[in-house]
């Protein structure tokens, strides 16, 4: 599992955030002179739905983990 320490991790995303900042603000046009334009998504139920989905996996997962503990090896 991956751990938010590293610069690169932050880095990254925070490049990510800037250029999409950057996009927004300064009007950008592509080849054909048409402006980017990022749309927001839209928010609904339908994107909750994965995410506890995950999130229930996820906790159903280290219960067996927190009882089996002291039997697994080193």
């Amino acid at each position: 599992m991956f751990r938010p320490e590293s610069f690169q991790l932050f880095g990254l995303i925070g490049s990510a955030v800037l250029t999409t900042v950057l996009l927004r603000r300064s009007g950008v046009r592509g080849r054909a002179g048409q402006g980017i334009i990022v749309t927001p998504k839209e928010q609904g139920l339908a994107g909750v739905w994965p995410m506890l989905i995950v999130l229930a996996f996820a906790l159903l997962g280290t219960c067996p983990y927190g009882v089996l503990r002291n039997r697994l090896p080193p």
